[in-house]
């Protein structure tokens, strides 16, 4: 089996959710066959596991510490190169092209889109395959900054990485040696990305963008309630926090 795809089933099986469904299922296949000692613990630490992942106390400070290890992109600085990775997108023709997009990669490419403004000589690179549709994440990123008026010419893509690895070996063999870069993606994400970026030799010049964590919200006892919005917030950190693991576990082989 592909090694992405190996990578991508055992991420989704190692995810919060995933374990708390096998964790309640187990629970109450245990309890219909008289397990009830087997049954109570498992469905106790499902529970238990959802509590840590549905509130805030965890997650939230967790990711915020990820999201803002870096600050804002300095837009004094001058940029002739900005990398926009991919992130996902699901064609459906019947849509615009803002709503084909996942938010990850619409809220890149208007970071993107807000600093060639000032540097309007700069060249874009998107990237992002086609995985499973018609078309590419860098293709339909792409047609995104097209329609929100930057020349085509001014556009280049990298149509085959499928993930944040294969990217950064795309923009090795494509960027000269050491010519720094812009480097666009989810706040969450930019920590592994430059990791892998600095790894193939390369110089990316942080922009974060898609911040989960605001400071300055006003919190009340509502916030601290158990809600799908911490849930993700809880998953967007797990999920890059496996992706570091995985880079530090593949250099000991």
């Amino acid at each position: 089996m592909d090694g992405f795809l190996v990578k991508k089933l055992l991420g989704n099986m190692l995810m919060p959710m995933s374990l708390i469904t096998v964790l309640l299922l187990c629970g109450s296949i245990a309890l219909i066959f008289g397990r009830i000692r087997l049954a109570r613990w498992t469905c106790i630490g499902g529970t238990l596991l959802l509590l840590i992942v549905a509130t805030p106390f965890v997650a939230e400070p967790m990711l915020g510490d990820l999201e803002h290890q870096y600050p804002q992109y300095d837009i004094s600085k001058p940029a002739s190169t900005i990398v926009i990775l991919g992130c996902g997108h699901t064609n459906d023709g019947t849509l615009p092209i803002t709503a084909q997009l996942k938010p990850c990669s619409t809220i890149r490419a208007v970071e993107a889109l807000r600093i060639w403004q000032h540097n309007p000589t700069a060249k874009l690179i998107t990237s992002g395959a086609a995985i499973k549709q018609p078309f590419s994440n860098a293709f339909m990123t792409r047609e995104l900054l097209i329609a929100l008026g930057i020349p085509e010419h001014h556009i280049e893509m990298m149509e085959s990485p499928r993930d944040t690895e294969e990217e950064a070996q795309a923009l090795a063999s494509l960027l000269p040696d050491g010519q720094p870069f812009v480097l666009v993606t989810s706040a969450s994400h930019m920590a592994r990305s430059v990791t892998l970026m600095q790894r193939y030799g390369l110089t990316p010049m942080p922009a974060p963008t898609e911040h989960l964590i605001r400071q300055g919200i006003d919190s009340d006892w509502q916030s601290s309630l158990p809600s799908a919005n911490h849930i993700k917030h809880f998953e967007r950190w797990w999920y890059e926090t496996l992706g570091n693991a995985w880079i530090q576990l593949k250099t000991w082989f």
